[in-house]
């Protein structure tokens, strides 16, 4: 991970703190519309128009901070997180896929840790740690890589009605994602991977007649 920051500002990558403005919102816009495709599922982000995205990323405007990373005055990333008390918040981290090479997210990540340390926080969250019954996860392994740790928080529910017991006595406050077998799940998630690729991938453009053909990935 630190050879990665290090790659990050080798290869042109500035990261710093923004101002939440027009400009900045177009830029967040421009990585939301990039790709249909975020790890094998259709992303959520993609087609909103500009008052969206504004909207949308305008919350806790008091309490929140952005944190953009640059290559060329080109936003290419962007991390949001919000401060509650002594903890700072990861609510947003994405950068653009065909900049991978530069290493963005790490860049983010880092920035993101010496700001927290800057104000004074005691901690940094990123949400959830395991997802899908644990099943091997790029997110996951993203976060320990870069130096987080799980943190076992208890929670309690109590039913108020007689449908919250019922739900309660099935699991079902725990999503089905918990309550189906691994197994199902594993093979969920690989056939929707699966779906999406083929929904969402482009047909081949037809060759010339004598012309060479090859093909470039990024």
């Amino acid at each position: 991970t630190r050879r990665n920051v290090r790659l990050a500002a080798k290869r042109g990558l500035v990261v710093r703190p923004v101002e939440f403005d027009d400009h900045f919102v177009e830029g967040i816009r421009g990585i939301y519309n990039e790709t249909p495709l975020r790890q094998g599922r259709k992303f959520w982000h993609y087609g909103k128009d500009f008052e969206t995205v504004k909207r949308e990323n305008g919350t806790y405007s008091g309490i929140s901070e952005f944190i953009g990373a640059y290559l060329d005055n080109e936003l290419v990333g962007f991390l949001k997180m919000v401060y509650v008390g002594k903890l700072a918040s990861i609510m947003q981290i994405l950068s653009k896929t065909k900049h991978y090479d530069k290493r963005p997210m790490n860049a983010l990540m880092a920035k993101a840790v010496e700001v927290a340390n800057e104000k004074g926080m005691s901690h940094l969250l990123y949400r959830k740690w395991v997802y899908h019954k644990n099943l091997p996860d790029a997110l996951t392994e993203f976060k320990r890589r870069n130096g987080f740790e799980q943190v076992l928080v208890p929670r309690y529910y109590v039913p108020l009605t007689t449908k919250g017991r019922t739900a309660i006595s099935l699991n079902l406050h725990l999503g089905f994602s918990e309550i189906l077998p691994r197994s199902v799940v594993s093979t969920f998630l690989k056939t929707r991977n699966r779906y999406f690729k083929w929904r969402f991938s482009e047909p081949a453009a037809p060759a010339a007649s004598g012309a060479d053909t090859g093909s470039s990935n990024s």
